[in-house]
C-alpha cells in the first residue's frame, strides 16, 4: 500500500532546489522511509502553508505546520513554507538535528524559519 505523497516532494521548484543544494541531478522518490533520495542522501520533505484557516478556532487564521507522522529517519529534511503569494522558502537541516520530543506530532514554522527571515 503506497503512502500519501504531498506535491512538493515531487513539484519542479523543490527538485530544482535540492539539485542545486546537494550539487546532483540524482534524485529517486522512494517507496518507503524517507520521501527521496538525492544524490545517494535520505531526504525528507515536509512543507506547510504559512497561514491557514483553522475550522476548530471559528475559521480564524493560524500559522501552519509541519506534520510528523512517523520517527524520522533522514538524513536531511527539507522544510519548505508556502507564502500567502505562493513563493516558496526553503530550509535544509540535519534530520539529526530535529529529533523531536516523543509524542510530537507537528512543528510551528516559526519554530523551524529562525526569525529576522522577513517571514
Amino acid at each position: 500500500m503506497n503512502e500519501f505523497r504531498h506535491w512538493t516532494e515531487t513539484a519542479r521548484p523543490v527538485w530544482e532546489y535540492l539539485r542545486k543544494v546537494f550539487q546532483t541531478k540524482e534524485i529517486q522518490v522512494n517507496e518507503f522511509g524517507a520521501d527521496l533520495t538525492v544524490g545517494g542522501k535520505n531526504v525528507e520533505v515536509k512543507s506547510c502553508r504559512e497561514w491557514i484557516k483553522d475550522a476548530g478556532a471559528n475559521g480564524k487564521r493560524r500559522r501552519g505546520r509541519f506534520h510528523f507522522q512517523h520517527e524520522n529517519d533522514a538524513q536531511y529534511i527539507v522544510f519548505v513554507l508556502i507564502r500567502e503569494d505562493g513563493t516558496l522558502v526553503f530550509k535544509t537541516v540535519s534530520g539529526y538535528q530535529y529529533k523531536l520530543k516523543k509524542g510530537t506530532k507537528a512543528l510551528p514554522w516559526p519554530d523551524v524559519f529562525a526569525p529576522g527571515l522577513g517571514l
